[in-house]
């Protein structure tokens, strides 16, 4: 894994760590310590591996890994069945097939998925096959995939806002 990809991961990292203390109304929160922890584990290969198996950077030998979890399809119904206002942060995806880059950035959604399992979810919106939907929701791709976080942090009501930092596309 890139350097550069590493950082994205650690920002997305940061982003949905504040999202998460914002919605569970964690007080004096040291983003500080949370960055230089998540870059810490994300930089060393294997306290990442450790971490992703074991969700802490120590070798637990004996212990199972965990099983790759994916990246769900959203559509209208599973959005408003499991995501809309459910109490349950979501780290989305907005693609077509045929954007450029669309594979790299859904590796490094599946891994921030993998890394914060049990903090959020994460999915992915086809608006090549639901354009209405994401139209409705504002989330339709402008030339490239478009990643958006589903979070409490403005409101006991979920919204989604978007993730503007550097995807490393390129």
């Amino acid at each position: 894994m890139k350097m550069k990809t590493r950082l994205t991961l650690v920002s997305l990292f940061v982003l949905i760590t504040a999202s998460t203390a914002a919605k569970t109304k964690v007080e004096n929160v040291d983003f500080t310590f949370l960055f230089s922890s998540a870059y810490d584990i994300l930089s060393e290969e294997d306290k990442r591996k450790n971490y992703d198996m074991y969700l802490d950077e120590k070798a637990q030998f004996g212990s199972t890994t965990r099983s790759q979890s994916g990246i769900k399809t959203i559509n209208s119904q599973v959005f408003q069945k499991e995501i809309a206002d459910q109490g349950i942060t979501w780290l989305l995806l907005s693609y077509t097939p045929t954007l450029k880059g669309y594979q790299h950035i859904e590796s490094i959604i599946e891994e921030v998925g993998s890394i914060m399992r049990g903090a959020l979810q994460v999915g992915s919106i086809n608006c090549e096959t639901e354009p209405s939907f994401c139209k409705d929701l504002g989330i339709y791709p402008r030339g490239v995939p478009r990643v958006f976080i589903y979070s409490y942090v403005a409101s006991d009501k979920g919204s989604l806002v978007e993730y503007n930092g550097d995807l490393d596309v390129f």
